[in-house]
């Protein structure tokens, strides 16, 4: 598994572990204290997946950045940030998987153009989260071949 400095670049941070849910969670506990000192996959596909239905935003969030960082499956973490984008929800968790679809470019050196390339134009014309589809259009260009 890489390192975060590895995937994200020296002095990057980002905070995985903040949504409140996790004090509920009693295998988390377990997880952390389980001596690996690598980033650990906190969550299961199907815990991402019912965590992504949640209403409340920063379980959501919580669990787009868990994908992200720790799935080692671009193309399903491209199909739940596209679906977090087209469900509507609001522009927080909208630019957030955005971000991360430029987070698979950076870490996976590969992405599916056919399928983000119509999504992230069409989010250049908002003028809340143009930024965020301008810098991950930028790191598809700049690692991606």
């Amino acid at each position: 598994m890489k390192s975060f400095t590895d995937m994200c670049g020296a002095g990057a941070t980002c905070m995985i572990r903040t949504a409140p849910h996790y004090r509920d969670l009693e295998w988390l506990q377990a997880k952390e204290n389980s001596g690996d000192s690598r980033m650990a996959n906190l969550y299961t596909k199907s815990e991402i997946e019912r965590l992504l239905g949640s209403t409340d935003r920063s379980v959501v969030a919580d669990a787009l950045l868990n994908l992200c960082f720790n799935s080692d499956d671009p193309e399903w973490i491209l199909d739940k940030c596209i679906q977090a984008i087209k469900d509507g929800g609001d522009d927080e968790i909208k630019g957030l998987a955005i971000t991360c679809i430029g987070h698979v470019a950076r870490m996976h050196k590969r992405i599916d153009r056919n399928r983000v390339m119509p999504i992230l134009d069409r989010e250049l014309d908002n003028p809340v989260l143009s930024g965020r589809a301008q810098d991950a259009l930028d790191d598809i260009d700049q690692f991606v071949e």
